[in-house]
């Protein structure tokens, strides 16, 4: 009996890929990741994940290792609803298998050997039909067939996925035996499987011919992409960048992390203004504004980015402890003596944290004459202490700065035009025990919430005084790597400083409330020799890791402690000296006056350091090592 219908495979028979098949599932989920701004390989890892189990699952009910792609992606949009709240599950399916043809798309071209053979069977009068074991159903293949020109060549298109049944097995070919009333001796198939079609072809009395074609490799780099992110090299190159001299500059990975897990934080609780706290908010506020300003060029325009206003706020513990001070008879000074614990104070340490100026502290000096440089232990306690709070001049001096700061700060705070009532008060800052943000508590009426966002936390809030380590959180151990990024938290204070003086006081001008800063220590100087190089170089970097993470659902919480582990495993002496001419330059005078490292020999700080860094890499050397994407 002669041919008269002729079973063709398609993919690497008629239809050739220029990738390989594994490399366009990525590649679609690339595409699919930038619009719904998630980690490629989060979306291929959920894929073959559901693809393995649903296609088990069809192999117990029907025999068969087959799966339906339009059900794999409804899995696959349950997983991502549930860490993505705003995901419309319908919505998502549609886009992804849309997208998914064009992607197929783009890389395809034709077997034109086959096409030429397959056309003169069309002339010969023969019945041509597509039969392939694949997991997209009739529709997908005929518009990719349009788009190559070759619709008119086919009868009919018949998928493993929407029969149950598939060459491999041989099942379908039992099938459409039946289906189309036909004899295998009338059946040619041609095909590249060497199972599948020819195989399992002959086994059904199917005449065979078998196509010799050539199968694309897959990037090397692909199954890097798949286990560590799209992004994994470009984020090893930008570590790299500025050579090991300027290692601190990776301290732009735990930045961003801080800055993306602190936008996220306000998004999620519908914040619409933010006050980041001088004097290191400065460069906090600088890195976020420009945060969201990325965030606004990479919205395609599909969606709403939510707008929130950052405000930078001149504040100091100096300048606060003068706004919340209580009469006299009421205030025990808890923040200022729980500042100077460690350490001996006289009563013009304590003059000046309270904001006392030099000729108010001569008239203190004239009326008490006592000696104010003379060192006191347990100073809450001591006589000195009570001869002060009994004298008339302190206490005029007293009673006049605390309610004029109080009025000059109310003035101040509220020409933000924030309505602290309706939205409640929210700031950011390095921490780490939240003290201005208690100073924040007894200032604002107690119906007033205040949310406070820190680089590391070591006190736990209250009800309506949130406070949230976003790096580190002594509270919050389920926060990824939250023991890691608590390492060396304090260096935050140095690599964000401003360029101006803490805040000294407020006052007010003209009808204007300003705040007044102690610019005695010359601090944009030092700002410009010392701190400014290294912010400009952490900000580049900043950029560049904005401009690649995915905003929704990346690996970037995993990324940031692993190169945080790798940026403290390679510092170099340049790094440590940075740290010391940095801290030795750092001056705040809240209960002790001066920075209480400078006291310590250069050398012994730098053993210091290293010790203490050495230490780390040891203690989390494992758990960087398995450090793995679990969600």
């Amino acid at each position: 009996m002669d041919i008269n219908t002729v079973f063709v495979d398609c993919f690497n028979t008629i239809i050739m890929r220029k990738i390989s098949s594994q490399e366009v599932i990525y590649k679609w989920a690339v595409n699919l990741g930038k619009k719904y701004k998630i980690e490629p390989s989060i979306i291929y890892r959920f894929f073959m994940k559901y693809r393995n189990k649903i296609a088990l699952n069809n192999k117990i009910r029907h025999n068969e290792l087959e799966f339906v792609f339009n059900e794999v992606l409804k899995k696959v949009a349950e997983r991502l609803k549930a860490l993505l709240n705003n995901l419309n599950t319908t919505e998502f399916v549609d886009c992804a298998y849309l997208m998914y043809i064009e992607t197929e798309q783009k890389y395809q071209y034709l077997n034109t050997t086959v096409i030429e053979q397959l056309r003169r069977f069309k002339n010969e009068g023969k019945k041509i039909y597509i039969v392939s074991d694949y997991y997209c159903k009739k529709d997908a293949f005929v518009q990719w067939f349009s788009n190559l020109g070759i619709e008119d060549l086919f009868d009919d298109i018949f998928v493993s996925c929407e029969y149950m049944r598939s060459k491999f097995t041989g099942r379908i070919y039992s099938f459409l035996k039946k289906k189309l009333k036909i004899s295998s001796k009338q059946i040619l198939i041609i095909g590249d499987n060497g199972y599948g079609d020819i195989f399992k072809g002959k086994l059904h009395g199917l005449k065979t011919q078998k196509i010799h074609t050539k199968y694309e490799k897959s990037d090397e780099n692909l199954k890097k992409y798949i286990k560590k992110g799209a992004n994994c090299l470009e984020f090893d190159k930008i570590f790299k960048q500025f050579d090991e001299k300027y290692n601190y500059s990776n301290y732009a990975f735990t930045l961003f992390l801080f800055t993306k897990r602190l936008y996220q934080n306000l998004v999620r609780t519908n914040t619409k203004n933010i006050f980041f706290l001088s004097r290191e908010g400065w460069f906090l506020k600088k890195l976020f504004d420009e945060y969201c300003n990325i965030i606004q060029q990479k919205n395609t325009g599909e969606c709403d980015i939510p707008q929130i206003k950052s405000h930078y706020l001149y504040a100091s513990r100096n300048s606060m402890q003068e706004v919340t001070l209580k009469p006299l008879n009421e205030e025990d000074f808890e923040y200022l003596f729980r500042a100077q614990l460690c350490f001996k104070l006289n009563i013009n340490n304590f003059l000046v944290s309270l904001g006392f100026l030099k000729p108010e502290i001569e008239r203190v000096k004239e009326s008490l004459r006592l000696d104010f440089d003379e060192k006191i232990s347990n100073f809450k306690h001591s006589k000195y202490f009570e001869l002060l709070k009994q004298d008339r001049v302190f206490r005029q001096i007293y009673e006049e700065k605390r309610t004029q700061q109080n009025a000059a700060f109310s003035q101040y705070i509220n020409s933000f035009g924030v309505d602290f009532e309706r939205e409640g008060f929210v700031m950011a800052d390095i921490g780490f025990n939240g003290t201005m943000q208690d100073f924040f508590r007894k200032f604002f009426a107690p119906q007033i919430k205040i949310s406070g966002y820190y680089i590391g936390c070591l006190k736990q809030g209250t009800e309506n005084s949130e406070k949230h380590g976003l790096l580190s959180d002594k509270y919050n151990k389920k926060q990824v790597a939250n023991s890691i990024l608590s390492h060396n938290k304090y260096y935050y204070e140095q690599i964000c400083r401003a360029n101006h003086g803490r805040a000294d006081h407020y006052a007010v001008e003209n009808g204007v409330a300003i705040a007044v800063l102690d610019d005695d220590k010359n601090e944009p100087v030092i700002h410009k020799n010392i701190i400014e190089s290294l912010q400009i170089q952490i900000m580049d970097k900043f950029k560049k890791i904005a401009e690649l993470d995915f905003e929704n659902l990346s690996y970037y919480e995993y990324d940031a402690p692993k190169y945080y582990y790798k940026m403290v495993k390679r510092k170099s002496k340049d790094d440590i000296m940075w740290l010391i001419s940095s801290q030795d330059n750092y001056f705040d005078s809240f209960g002790v006056i001066g920075y209480t490292m400078k006291g310590f020999k250069s050398n012994l700080r730098r053993f210091a350091f290293k010790f203490w860094d050495i230490v780390f890499l040891i203690k989390f050397a494992l758990k960087i090592k398995i450090m793995k994407f679990k969600i």
